[in-house]
């Protein structure tokens, strides 16, 4: 009992669970006084938050956790496929493993962690301590471990790699470079550029968007960097204006990136509601 009193004010209520083999709702009964947060915790269990599982891939850099949620997750390769992962099997010079095309992110990884731990083994997953290949389990403990550390006490590499599709991957690498050229898209748009419905095209936008990898802004999908977030746009606009009184709509509508003026409109009534904004007769913004 007091070791279960004293993880529980360490750490999370799922995590105390899978090490104590108690439920959660027997947790609850028995320790309420020493949970932290539970309304919190428990709805982080039941609605999976992926743009928190993309953060926590980003986190984990080049850990097995880590490793294994680009593989499985980003590339769609099984988790029986990682133990049997060795550097000769990866293209450096063409970005790809095993014919599959490795993002920049995920190579720039590999290169420092092959430089770190080549000389140990050819294999890519290892041990921290003994640098020895790992086995399927012990990958599969690892990250569950930390899945539960962070919160995702149901959640598992399998789950994962059910929302990635070989067809969705080739759509995702299609979509990029269209953004890459002409900066954005819409619903529409994608669907006629990837010859599928609007639906589809939806679902696809969506899922970018929930891990990060696209921006909405408006009804206009953009590449992380080339636009600022719709999170950012405030503080943005307001520093901008503090440093440069009277600023034009065109001015602050190419420092958010946008695609056209019209999407300025939108994002500026509110702070001029609000007066955290004037806008002056001819037109120009400056603070009140």
């Amino acid at each position: 009992m007091d070791y279960i009193v004293n993880c529980l004010k360490e750490r999370s209520i799922e995590y105390v669970s899978c090490i104590s083999g108690l439920s959660i709702h027997s947790l609850q009964a028995q320790y309420l006084p020493y949970v932290k947060a539970v309304p919190e915790v428990v709805s982080k269990a039941t609605a999976l938050d992926y743009e928190a599982v993309y953060q926590l891939m980003i986190d984990e850099k080049d850990s097995v956790t880590g490793l294994a949620l680009w593989f499985v997750w980003q590339l769609g390769m099984t988790v029986t496929e990682l133990p049997q992962l060795t550097w000769d099997m990866v293209d450096f010079d063409n970005a790809k493993i095993d014919a599959i095309s490795i993002p920049d992110e995920l190579l720039i990884l590999l290169c420092g962690l092959k430089e770190k731990n080549g000389k140990y083994s050819d294999h890519i997953f290892l041990t921290d301590s003994t640098n020895k290949p790992l086995d399927r389990e012990y990958i599969t403990k690892i990250v569950k471990k930390t899945f539960v550390r962070n919160g995702f006490i149901d959640l598992s590499l399998s789950e994962l790699r059910k929302n990635f599709s070989p067809e969705m991957y080739g759509l995702k690498k299609e979509l990029t470079a269209y953004l890459e050229e002409h900066r954005y898209a819409d619903c529409k748009t994608a669907a006629a550029v990837l010859h599928i419905t609007e639906k589809d095209a939806g679902k696809l936008l969506r899922k970018l968007k929930s891990t990060g990898e696209v921006v909405l802004v408006g009804r206009r999908y953009f590449l992380p960097g080339t636009v600022v977030s719709p999170e950012g746009q405030e503080s943005t606009i307001l520093n901008y204006v503090k440093d440069h009184p009277l600023v034009t709509r065109k001015e602050l509508s190419e420092l958010l990136g946008l695609a056209s003026r019209r999407q300025f409109l939108p994002i500026v009534e509110p702070l001029i509601e609000e007066s955290k904004l004037i806008r002056t007769a001819d037109n120009k913004y400056c603070l009140p």
